[in-house]
């Protein structure tokens, strides 16, 4: 299973410095053909758009495994190690049932659009789309790989998380 996640996570972090790169390539030449040339690309600014999305999303599964997205942790701090880990535990089963629905309506979602074309590029909007059940996906698989790390932790008085274990 450690392979697994080792190679997935290894994949998202190209594909999120691929995506960086021909995001910049794209506003390079959006900001040449406009400015120098003085012809503006009509498709240009929709592709870094969709770019941006896959690439934000992607991202945003990798902060996930790591444990790096913003926290409340005022009240969760009060609590005895024990009832910390366990808080730190209900979460992860709260964030993959947000997830699980937020799959399931963006599904939903393409289901209704995805035979609507984009304006500048004329492609699918499926396809742009696509990133929110996709990454999902990814975010519930970072999610579910933080549970065993967790459940161990409950029968120690160590934190769980990777961002409270760096604080100490």
């Amino acid at each position: 299973m450690n392979n697994v996640i080792r190679i997935t996570t290894r994949l998202c972090e190209i594909a999120v410095v691929v995506l960086v790169l021909l995001i910049t390539v794209d506003v390079l030449i959006g900001v040449f053909f406009r400015y120098v040339i003085g012809n503006a690309l009509s498709w240009s600014e929709e592709l870094a758009r969709y770019l941006m999305i896959w690439m934000g999303f992607i991202a945003a599964s990798l902060l996930l495994k790591e444990e790096k997205h913003i926290g409340m942790t005022i009240f969760r701090d009060t609590f005895s190690p024990f009832f910390r880990n366990l808080a730190i535990l209900a979460g992860d089963f709260a964030i993959i049932i947000f997830l699980l629905v937020w799959c399931w309506a963006s599904w939903k979602t393409m289901q209704v659009i995805k035979n609507d074309l984009s304006s500048g590029l004329n492609i699918r909007l499926m396809w742009p789309l696509l990133a929110m059940p996709v990454c999902s996906g990814l975010m519930i698989f970072q999610q579910l790989a933080l549970i065993p790390a967790h459940i161990k932790m409950l029968g120690t008085s160590k934190n769980v998380s990777k961002k409270d274990e760096k604080e100490d």
